[in-house]
């Protein structure tokens, strides 16, 4: 309620507020004492009013950030869609701030930057030369990952397959880092900057998927394989109703080749389902079924891989 944030925020610039005063009695005690700590009170108390302050400033940011691009609707999407906005901007507003903070801190102690840079980066030169390629290296990461994040390519939560053959769910887009999980629960860190310029393929978003499978016969039923084939297209037909039939995609069921030691047949369907989760392995287990129903009505046997690669060695 909004009551309890006030009395929060009273709360806490009050325990800020005895900080600042305990520093005080302290270097009162210190100039008792002889030590001339006076100016150092003075900017301690002004630091920490400052960091106090920058932090309450980010709350406020984060809370009126995430109520614009809150989305509790049933469209996944667009929540998808909202909460990488929402990171990409917190990006922004975090980089701001920060800058904000240093540079208020920089003022308060005194200290030009140039100063202070040229007295940094003067450890000599192969250390200058050291901290270049680390901080380009640092900036290549995080221009990555913001590109990442502000490009509508992938979402957290959507499973893709990237050009160097990483594969799986995207569970976070970081500045610097992406986390992808594995089918076996194996979570890979992928460094933005290696997917920058990689091929993405979001199974996510792919609204067909497609099964292939090659049939070996003996030689023998050579003379049953027109009746194979027309079986197994009326199974299919009537028994997968995730395969699309309409001719608007591939449904391929044809006697494709004659091998060393038997015939082969070529079954090559298109389903209405992304290739990924339960649903796709489903419908593909429905396809198997269905041709193993047609062959079965015929009597046909198939000829096992393993059977057909030793009759040819």
């Amino acid at each position: 309620t909004k009551l309890y944030f006030y009395t929060h925020v009273i709360a806490e610039a009050g325990r800020i507020a005895s900080l600042v005063y305990l520093v005080d009695c302290l270097a009162i005690a210190l100039e008792v004492v002889g030590f001339n700590v006076q100016n150092h009170s003075k900017l301690c108390a002004k630091t920490i009013y400052t960091a106090w302050l920058f932090t309450r400033i980010n709350g406020l940011r984060k809370y009126l950030v995430a109520k614009a691009f809150r989305y509790n609707g049933p469209d996944e999407k667009r929540r998808r869609q909202a909460l990488t906005r929402l990171n990409v901007v917190n990006n922004i507003f975090d980089i701001l701030l920060w800058g904000g903070f240093i540079s208020s801190l920089l003022d308060i102690l005194k200290i030009k930057a140039g100063v202070f840079l040229n007295s940094f980066f003067a450890v000599g030169g192969a250390g200058t030369l050291v901290l270049s390629f680390a901080s380009k290296d640092i900036a290549m990461q995080f221009v990555s990952g913001f590109a990442l994040q502000a490009s509508d390519k992938v979402y957290e939560g959507e499973d893709v397959l990237f050009g160097n053959g990483v594969k799986g769910t995207v569970i976070r887009i970081g500045t610097f880092e992406t986390l992808v999980k594995h089918n076996g629960e194996m979570i890979t860190a992928v460094p933005n900057k290696d997917l920058t310029n990689q091929k993405i393929t979001n199974l996510s978003r792919l609204k067909f998927s497609q099964v292939m499978q090659t049939l070996r016969f003996d030689y023998k039923d050579a003379d049953k394989i027109p009746a194979v084939i027309d079986e197994i297209r009326k199974e299919i037909r009537e028994s997968c109703p995730h395969v699309v039939t309409d001719g608007s995609r591939p449904f391929r069921v044809f006697w494709s080749s004659y091998g060393e030691t038997c015939l082969e047949l070529m079954v090559d369907v298109r389903m209405s389902h992304p290739p990924i989760g339960d649903g796709f392995f489903e419908g593909q287990q429905e396809i198997l079924m269905a041709i193993n129903r047609a062959l079965s009505r015929l009597g046909v046997n198939l000829v096992p891989l393993e059977l057909a690669m030793k009759k040819a060695s």
